[in-house]
């Protein structure tokens, strides 16, 4: 496994304070043109993949959902993200199974030869041990990926104002209007999906590392719900035993916090998010912390928390969208009804409606509202079947 001479280590609180990327740029709207102040925005679209039989099959599908559902008429560029696996014929056989100006549109980009090196710290073993508490949780390199997507992303994006994320397992399931547009329309700085509760027990201690990295708010705390072990935790007990002190202090073993988060397979965002100290300076006490390697917390909490509680301007697209899960059955998850969750506590009265339902998306807003957390839902650019907007 190659690996990085860096190391999980304490983290002090850094004073980060909130900032808000609409409260900074000036944008207009002007003849179909996307501006950021009085200059033209720049805008592609994302996908990071592998060469391998299974993601290439999934990347064909999810770049012929995109071009249907919007792409054909927007035109954005198309980066393709990779480890230097796709070969230039293997390029041009992609680029041909689109066609045309699809095909064109295709980018394919190389990452730096240590983007997705472990730290020298990090084993198997280390991630053994968590596994033990999580059966199904994911290896090293998924944890590595989670950790590229917050810390190397960025520096992709430097000819960008704007970009739209698609994992090559996300699929668009109708066409809309254009997302890109939506976001520079309504001035917020991020808009995602689907609304998701974690699982808690890939966010144990996260909740107090943020508390300690941004401080105590009504927006960072609407962003957990609680609720207390099972009588049978000797196993987590044990793991927790284990790990540095550091992290330790972090993660009670009576009581489970797991964050509201957005699924970022599909979000649109910003570069100067991304690039603002206060979420940079929030990012680097996480990943300092070695929780993304030692207790698998995921590149979506993580982004959900930071853009939301450092106080960016939030927003939703709504529209049907799937996220093809890696299982036997091959089977597809509507991303828009996950809203219900074993863990949720009884005070977070969301009775799951019929999937696909607006009332769904209503009830878990004014479960956001009544957490201090209002704007995490709001609607923008409402999409119908057509591909219009209603802005």
């Amino acid at each position: 496994m190659r690996r990085r001479n860096d190391g999980p280590s304490a983290t002090k609180p850094s004073g980060i304070r909130t900032t808000n990327c609409s409260r900074d740029l000036s944008r207009e709207w002007q003849s179909n043109a996307m501006f950021v102040g009085t200059m033209p925005a720049k805008a592609a679209i994302v996908c990071l993949t592998q060469n391998t039989p299974t993601r290439v099959s999934f990347l064909r599908g999810s770049l012929t959902r995109l071009f249907e559902a919007f792409n054909a008429r927007a035109g954005y560029p198309v980066l393709i993200l990779h480890e230097g696996d796709f070969a230039a014929h293997e390029q041009d056989d992609l680029r041909r199974t689109l066609g045309g100006d699809r095909g064109d549109a295709l980018q394919f980009i190389e990452l730096e030869p240590d983007d997705f090196l472990a730290p020298d710290w990090v084993s198997e073993g280390v991630v053994r041990a968590h596994q033990r508490v999580v059966p199904d949780a994911p290896g090293v390199q998924y944890r590595t990926m989670t950790r590229w997507w917050l810390r190397d992303l960025p520096k992709y994006l430097s000819e960008y104002d704007v970009y739209m994320r698609l994992d090559d397992d996300a699929y668009l399931d109708e066409a809309i209007g254009d997302p890109i547009a939506s976001v520079l329309e309504s001035g917020v700085d991020y808009a995602s999906n689907c609304v998701h509760i974690e699982h808690p027990m890939n966010a144990l201690g996260l909740a107090d590392l943020c508390r300690r990295l941004i401080g105590e708010s009504a927006r960072l705390s609407g962003l957990f719900v609680t609720g207390e072990h099972g009588p049978e935790n000797c196993a987590l007990r044990s793991f927790v035993a284990g790990l540095p002190s550091h992290l330790k202090s972090l993660v009670s073993t009576d009581r489970l916090e797991a964050p509201i988060m957005y699924y970022n397979n599909f979000h649109v965002a910003r570069r100067c998010v991304w690039e603002s100290k206060p979420l940079r300076d929030f990012y680097s006490g996480i990943d300092e912390s070695g929780g993304q390697y030692l207790l698998r917390w995921g590149d979506a909490p993580i982004q959900t928390i930071g853009v939301v509680a450092l106080g960016f301007a939030i927003g939703r697209l709504e529209f049907r969208y799937s996220k093809r899960h890696e299982r036997a059955d091959g089977a597809f998850v509507n991303c828009n009804h996950e809203l219900a969750s074993p863990f949720m506590d009884a005070s977070v009265d969301v009775n799951a409606p019929k999937a696909g339902s607006l009332t769904e998306f209503d009830a878990f807003n004014r479960m956001l509202q009544r957490r201090g957390i209002a704007d995490i839902g709001r609607r923008i650019g409402k999409h119908d079947a057509k591909g219009r907007t209603d802005g």
